[in-house]
């Protein structure tokens, strides 16, 4: 189980505030979906890009090395705030898919809305998800 959390702009840092408002709040809603369900996560599970874009091109370090766990199937429940908090390219979702279906049977959770990559009808509602996501990303660039 491990923990995701992204934002892209976190304009506390540009003002000089404490750094990570935006992502403290994700991390509250995240930890309170967890307990929620039963569950529990370590904070070494717990991945932050902070101030870092999803659809800049740039290496995104903590997304980068939560896939690589996932993928050797050390993690099989990922939660993130909202979809577009986890992705911006529908190639991702596609690649989260994948997973799904592979030997790792990754389950993903967000505290937003619903997200189901078990069923061919929450796939599709998945794959709309993440084009909207990336034209949000697009208008913003």
């Amino acid at each position: 189980m491990a923990l995701y959390l992204r934002m892209s702009q976190d304009t506390g840092i540009r003002r000089g505030d404490d750094e990570g408002l935006g992502i403290a709040r994700q991390e509250a809603a995240c930890r309170a979906e967890v307990a929620r369900r039963g569950w529990t996560v370590e904070d070494a599970n717990v991945y932050r890009d902070n101030d870092v874009s999803a659809s800049s091109g740039k290496p995104r370090p903590a997304y980068t090395a939560l896939m690589r766990r996932v993928e050797r199937g050390e993690i099989d429940t990922v939660v993130s705030w909202a979809v577009d908090r986890l992705l911006r390219k529908p190639v991702e979702m596609e690649h989260l898919i994948e997973l799904v279906d592979g030997v790792t049977r990754l389950r993903v959770v967000t505290c937003q809305g619903m997200l189901n990559l078990e069923t061919p009808e929450g796939r599709a509602a998945a794959r709309v998800q993440a084009a909207f996501a990336r034209q949000e990303a697009d208008q913003k660039g």
